[in-house]
């Protein structure tokens, strides 16, 4: 008896472990990929309208942050721009699986559109998603593919793989002090 009770309970925290880590777990870069071909018109539109806004660096579900370095909460967001501007960005963050919402460099046009996996800190976290790098010459301060223009890399901080002409599936992995 107790020994069926430990199996079942074994089996169970097995199937644990692997919901757990598949939640934590970044997606793999042919989920990358496919989520990319299902999602690349929602992608665009978020790049095309994040251009318009180029009054703000940073745009996610609870959060805004402007050019000047203001950050707004989300329930403020609403007052920065229209309403309904406001909940199509909503809309198209979760319509592409990527809840941190994006970073658009002011200099250069570039666009991460994240998610955030491992750790809920800012010391210790990976995030994931799309980078869109601009067309332009101004690529001292911008993310490191924009910059370097290579198909690939796996480097300390950065992992990223082109997808196609201006499409970068980027991971950018932050660990306490590595600077």
């Amino acid at each position: 008896m107790l020994a069926r009770v430990l199996r079942r309970a074994s089996i169970g925290v097995a199937i644990l472990l692997v919901v757990a880590s598949w939640i934590v777990l970044p997606p793999s870069d042919f989920t990358l990929l496919k989520r990319f071909g299902k999602h690349r018109a929602e992608l665009d539109q978020l790049v095309q309208m994040a251009g318009h806004d180029s009054q703000f660096v940073q745009i996610g579900p609870g959060l805004v942050k402007t050019v000047d370095g203001k950050e707004y909460g989300g329930d403020g967001a609403p007052g920065l721009m229209s309403a309904a501007r406001w909940a199509e960005y909503q809309r198209l963050f979760k319509a592409v699986g990527m809840n941190e919402g994006l970073n658009r460099n002011e200099r250069t046009g570039d666009v991460f559109v994240a998610a955030h996996s491992f750790g809920k800190t800012e010391a210790v976290a990976t995030y994931f998603g799309y980078l869109y790098c601009a067309d332009g010459n101004e690529r001292r301060y911008s993310f490191p593919p924009c910059m370097e223009r290579s198909d690939s890399a796996d480097k300390r901080r950065y992992r990223w793989r082109k997808v196609d002409s201006a499409w970068y599936i980027y991971e950018v992995r932050v660990h306490g002090t590595d600077d």
